[in-house]
């Protein structure tokens, strides 16, 4: 009898400082085999992509980087969403709520259209 593992698949969605460093403590702590990361910005996406498969080359584990959009992230176990507005200057993480309640409406109607239905994980809002 043969037995196979499965890779633990962790999408991340927005590339900035939480989502980057979700994904670093991720494979850094072999948490996740393979991760995918999706943003607005793809060229984002693939520099954090490239940059964190750098950084873990000679970790004892293996992690695979990799960016992919939305609409792919129903074959993750788990579903990071670390998107919204950063504060600028003195704004407080209240001050860009409004504006981070409509990145967050976006990415779940996104994932509405295609996603949601095949995803059987858990879905993590930071």
């Amino acid at each position: 009898m043969s037995m196979s593992i499965k890779p633990r698949v962790v999408g991340i969605i927005g590339c900035g400082q939480v989502g980057a460093h979700v994904a670093f403590v991720l494979a850094v702590r072999g948490e996740a085999d393979v991760i995918l990361f999706s943003d607005v910005n793809v060229e984002r996406a693939k520099a954090q992509a490239m940059d964190l498969e750098d950084a873990v080359t000679y970790l004892p584990h293996r992690v695979i980087c990799r960016t992919c959009s939305t609409e792919d992230l129903g074959i993750c176990d788990v579903i990071v969403l670390a998107a919204g507005t950063p504060p600028a200057g003195n704004q407080s993480r209240l001050d860009t709520l409004p504006n981070t309640m409509r990145v967050v409406k976006s990415v779940i109607d996104s994932l509405n259209k295609g996603t949601m239905k095949t995803f059987k994980g858990i879905f993590l809002c930071i």
